[in-house]
């Protein structure tokens, strides 16, 4: 049922990608923030009680809000960067936004610690508390000041021109629509598609799969708990890294990061089609691995999946707020929307298809994805300009 509620929640974000542009030019994008977050909250609400009715309304529900915060987010992370910061703020609010899978996770750690089952009193403990930082989370979010926009120097209208006046919500939804069928953006496409493959694996398949495996004993429950901590370690670590070298690559060698993001993932994938069994990511089972299975290089391989996922979404969210600073809601409509499209789809085979072919489709599209970045990179470094 897990993996039918996240192919649901994704299919709903992908419409609310596409249509956030329009939203955010009707209520503004600090009030889009707040109804997303609200949204979500009314889906954490669902599973104090939860029914099988409210629990697939409830995914529709966080699939439409969350659509619009991640693009809105996007959105006050770039408008408030020039060129040479914006690789420093986003590796920033990566950062600090994965701290929520370290301090989650290991809340969820803790509770469940020892437990085979989930008791009745541990989930509403669980819920409530989620419910409660939520909430938190929609009144900072009121709080939160419009970005401020600079002028936009004459070279720069080569890339992302700049609105003479705010947009309607159809001239945001036509623009939504010419952005994604320019080159750049098609070029970029195989990295959508390939951050929403990873996405999978790392948010739920992985996990799914050390929980389902038996050979780990009492503990492989508190495994899944930890695999979001070890998860968040190796995000805010490669985040702090990016912001460390941020001066010298906020121009150029995004396409150096990413082929090193490629091959962290693929030692990544390696290692965990050698530690855990087959068919641990659809069914719980007795099998045994080529060389264990080993809890611990299962968390090892939890971090290089955090870095490597780290560096692949730094580096694209940096140039999409370099390259289209006044169109940067629907560019990241339009990679969110792509993205929310194959993790629909992926969620969906990951309920029949065995471990190793899940890899083997990661294998595979890394390498378009890598390659069409670096040629979006290419022909666009040379006409970035500071502003």
């Amino acid at each position: 049922m897990g993996y039918i509620l996240l192919a649901i929640q994704n299919a709903a974000q992908a419409i609310a990608y596409f249509f956030s542009a329009s939203l955010c030019a009707v209520i503004g994008p600090k009030l889009a923030l707040v109804a997303g977050s609200i949204c979500i909250s009314l889906n954490i609400a669902c599973y104090l009680r939860p029914f099988t009715a409210t629990v697939y309304v409830g995914a529709v529900v966080v699939g439409l809000g969350s659509g619009v915060m991640w693009a809105v987010q996007g959105h006050f992370v770039s408008s408030n960067s020039r060129s040479r910061t914006v690789e420093r703020n986003m590796a920033l609010f990566w950062g600090l936004l994965q701290t929520s899978s370290i301090l989650g996770s290991l809340f969820y750690f803790l509770m469940l610690r020892g437990s085979e089952e989930i008791e009745p009193h541990i989930r509403w403990t669980v819920i409530s508390t989620l419910l409660g930082a939520s909430i938190i989370g929609i009144f900072v979010f009121s709080l939160i000041r419009q970005p401020w926009f600079a002028k936009l120097p004459r070279q720069y209208t080569q890339l992302s021109e700049c609105p003479a006046k705010p947009f309607g919500p159809k001239e945001a939804l036509v623009r939504t629509i010419r952005l994604a069928m320019r080159r750049d953006m098609l070029l970029l496409i195989p990295h959508f598609f390939y951050i929403g493959f990873e996405c999978t694996m790392w948010a739920s398949v992985y996990s799914t799969s050390l929980g389902y495996t038996k050979a780990f004993g009492i503990i492989r429950q508190s495994l899944v708990g930890l695999n979001g901590v070890f998860l968040g370690l190796g995000e805010i670590s490669a985040s702090i890294a990016l912001m460390l070298i941020s001066k010298r690559f906020h121009k150029k060698n995004k396409d150096t990061l990413v082929i090193v993001g490629m091959l962290v993932h693929f030692t990544a994938f390696y290692l965990i089609y050698l530690n855990i069994p087959s068919l641990s990511s659809t069914t719980p089972n007795d099998g045994l691995s080529f060389i264990g299975p080993n809890p611990y290089l299962a968390l090892f391989c939890t971090v290089l999946l955090g870095v490597g996922d780290a560096i692949w979404t730094n580096q694209l969210m940096s140039y999409l707020g370099c390259a289209f600073p006044y169109d940067c809601v629907s560019a990241f409509a339009v990679y969110q929307f792509w993205t929310a499209i194959t993790n629909s789809g992926s969620f969906g085979y990951s309920t029949r298809l065995e471990l190793p072919y899940q890899l083997l489709i990661l294998v595979i599209t890394a390498v378009p994805a890598a390659a069409g970045f670096c040629l979006a990179e290419w022909g666009s470094s040379r006409n970035f300009q500071n502003f």
